[in-house]
């Protein structure tokens, strides 16, 4: 064998198991027989598509090829292998699931070991793929002439630890793009581009910006200088044990519809976070083949009774009724908002009553937490429905969204092909229909195909130009391809047809707000309050935004009254925590027991005010009893998951302060063992560097924090970072950043 280094072109692959720390923890028996077949499945699918193992270790497995199309063929067969090995393997048994990344360039090779650049940025590439999936490099994507033709998300341009330049990367997962999936990586960028909290769980509310896709049947333009209606659902006045629960969610639905279509009246769902200043609410009786539908209108303020009644009719006259009941509710607004009184359009579903009976009851399955029996139960509904009108285009609608279901509770290409077929067959009755829609993008989502996904959504806008929720969902297939500029000129045009439609200004801020145009993203929130003022979502974002650019009483300011909308526990610590960087420690403690008070099981806030207390002259015991108290349930939740690096953090922190050293670093090192690049388990480990009065190493964690994202501003804020602040040297350095 040679002796010498030559450089070759090469595709190089590196392989894991997801969770193997976890398994081996569990069942180091099992976990060991299923490494042996895991490298035998590898083994035989590298060896297949022409590829080299060129080294095992522990569950890692490092591979290369002599093209990107013999390295992305074999990764996509390992994936499919570990798919069928999963089906076939027992249901009691662990399941195996691996992550794979890919890249390729020149490397250097010697004695069959492989060595340089190119190698280490595969091996960072691994870590990032999620479960199933392949992580590509902008290089081995463009080499590739067969990507598309699998699920493919673009990952946009990732740092890679220890890598000097930043790469752009793709996710192919042949399993589809879920829902799931590319949360996981929206919350990673968020973390990234703006950096996260000095205690992790405050970020939690970013979660409610819901941007991408969903529609309702007309534009919705709440604000208090529009005439805007919060609809609830309606209730079941029948006993529980009625047949005729199902009947509930349906006329709701039908109601906000109608309603919707109205000029100068937009609706809302009740529960969004977005309170209206008239309610509407209402119920359902049915009693044999008579059925009653009640309702009343109600201001907010005061919650004074505007208008209510209660038709009665045959069943086989529902459509009738609902024509009469938002005839009726449509009047009492026109009066309540001073604007001309015009009907509403009548309501066309369908043709048959009998058809709409079983398109109800297949809803409210579909409404079921997601599971092959209701999926089957509302197939069978929908199914049965177009078997009495077959030119129902909801109950094609449906069948889409429980063929979808099935296709996200257990991966297979047929359910998801026959989701497809059926929103085709729905789209070719009705073009504009919302659920189609919104179930056709996610399709498109899940499978990466985003050029079918903006060909479909321009065609809405084509006919509708002035339908904000198309014109959201194509700005999130832009941003989620990294095509930020056409993002946001794609919601400027929006708001351009609509300027007092709060939704556009809110998509617009999630825009700036996650790449980092934080004065941007406040003014497009700030515009989202001028119509709708209580609004919790922009009033969250609004702190998000002031927060990191260093404003932190203002941040409090609207973390505040987002709060007093909706009290809970995240709400209040959020707070809190712009307290504590206010050195208000006082109302920090507050702030934290009140989070304490609604989530009682939570270590997070314990371990949060016992920090604050430390800072109040004369209140150390007080802080070592909440220390005390976090720890039994941060032993719980280790118990629990045993891999959980951030719990090993705050155990840590609660030992070290209540003056058990030993026992902390431990903790501390368990932490760094599970999850060196954790910010939260960095976090938590300059701080204890910093009381160690260890500044040196104090200061080379924070710059690694620096450089895994997180941000400046909060390093330089953070009142347990103020001693090292202090040091000269320490303090410029990290200033310069």
């Amino acid at each position: 064998m040679s002796e010498t280094i030559e450089q070759i072109d090469a595709t190089l692959m590196f392989t894991d198991i997801v969770g193997y720390s976890k398994l081996m923890g569990k069942d180091q028996s099992l976990t060991i027989t299923m490494v042996e077949e895991y490298r035998a499945i590898l083994h035989k699918e590298i060896e297949s598509h022409q590829g080299i193992i060129v080294e095992f270790i522990g569950d890692a497995v490092f591979a290369r090829f002599d093209t990107p199309e013999q390295g992305i063929n074999a990764a996509v067969a390992i994936q499919k292998a570990i798919f069928t090995y999963n089906h076939f393997r027992d249901k009691q048994l662990p399941e195996l699931h691996t992550r794979i990344g890919l890249h390729c360039g020149k490397a250097a090779i010697k004695n069959g070991a492989l060595f340089g650049d190119n190698v280490n940025i595969t091996a960072r590439l691994e870590p990032i793929a999620y479960a199933d999936g392949i992580c590509l490099s902008e290089a081995m994507y463009k080499a590739i002439t067969s990507g598309t033709q699998w699920p493919t998300l673009s990952l946009g341009i990732q740092p890679l630890k220890n890598i000097e330049s930043r790469i752009r990367v793709w996710l192919i997962r042949p399993a589809g793009i879920s829902y799931k999936v590319k949360l996981h990586y929206w919350n990673q960028k968020i973390n990234r581009n703006l950096g996260v909290y000095r205690h992790a769980i405050a970020g939690f509310f970013i979660l409610l910006l819901a941007a991408a896709w969903y529609f309702v049947p007309r534009i919705l333009v709440p604000g208090y200088d529009a005439n805007y209606v919060e609809i609830t659902e309606f209730e079941n006045a029948m006993p529980d044990n009625s047949q005729w629960g199902y009947l509930k969610a349906g006329i709701t639905e039908d109601v906000r519809s109608q309603l919707a279509d109205m000029r100068n009246i937009y609706v809302v769902d009740s529960g969004k976070g977005i309170q209206a200043p008239v309610i509407l609410e209402g119920s359902i009786q049915r009693m044999g083949d008579n059925i009653r539908i009640a309702y009343r209108l109600l201001r907010r303020d005061g919650m004074v009774q505007i208008a209510g009644g209660k038709l009665d009719g045959a069943f086989n006259e529902i459509f009738i009724l609902e024509d009469r009941l938002v005839a009726e509710i449509a009047r009492y607004l026109s009066e309540e908002f001073g604007i001309e009184y015009l009907r509403p359009a009548k309501l066309q579903v369908t043709s048959s009553v009998t058809a709409y009976d079983y398109y109800l009851q297949g809803l409210e399955y579909l409404s079921k937490p997601t599971s092959h029996e209701n999926s089957d139960k509302a197939i069978n509904l929908f199914s049965t429905a177009l078997v009495h009108d077959s030119n129902f285009a909801l109950a094609e609608a449906g069948l889409c969204q429980a063929y979808r279901k099935k296709f996200v509770k257990t991966i297979g290409s047929n359910w998801l092909s026959n989701a497809e077929d059926h929103c085709k067959k729905a789209l070719a009755l009705e073009p504009d229909l919302p659920k189609a829609i919104e179930s056709m993008g996610l399709i498109y989502s899940e499978q990466g195909r985003h050029e079918d996904a903006i060909k479909m959504l321009s065609d809405v806008l084509s006919r509708n130009p002035d339908n904000m929720q198309a014109s959201m969902a194509l700005a999130d297939v832009y941003s989620e391809i990294d095509e930020y500029p056409l993002a946001v000129t794609t919601i400027e045009k929006a708001i351009a047809l609509q300027p007092k439609n709060w939704e556009g200004y809110h998509m617009l801020g999630y825009l700036y707000l996650t790449n980092n145009q934080l004065k941007k993203a406040v003014d497009s929130y700030k515009q989202v309050l001028q119509f709708t003022p209580n609004n919790s979502t922009a009033l969250n974002n609004l702190g998000v935004s002031y927060m990191y650019l260093g404003e932190f009483s203002k941040a409090r300011k609207y973390y505040q009254a987002a709060v007093r909308m909706a009290p809970n526990a995240w709400g209040y610590s959020n707070v809190g925590l712009m307290d504590y960087f206010n050195r208000d420690y006082l109302s920090a403690s507050k702030m934290f027991e009140k989070a304490i008070e609604l989530s009682p099981e939570d270590y997070h806030y314990y371990s949060n005010l016992a920090d604050t207390l430390q800072k109040i002259p004369y209140n150390e015991e007080k802080a070592k009893h909440y220390y005390l108290s976090a720890i039994p349930l941060i032993e719980n939740t280790i118990k629990l998951n045993p891999n959980d690096a951030v719990a090993f953090a705050y155990l840590a922190n609660a030992q070290f302060n209540l003056n058990k050293k030993d026992e902390a670093l431990n903790s501390l090192q368990e932490a760094i063992a599970l999850k060196q690049e954790d910010l939260d388990v960095l976090s938590i480990k300059a701080r204890i560097e910093i009381e160690m009065k260890e500044f040196k190493k104090a200061q080379t964690t924070i710059k690694t924090m620096l450089e895994l994202g997180y941000d400046s501003v909060l390093i330089m804020n953070d009142p347990d970072f103020d001693e090292l602040m202090q040091k000269d040297k320490a303090g410029n350095a990290l200033a310069s950043e």
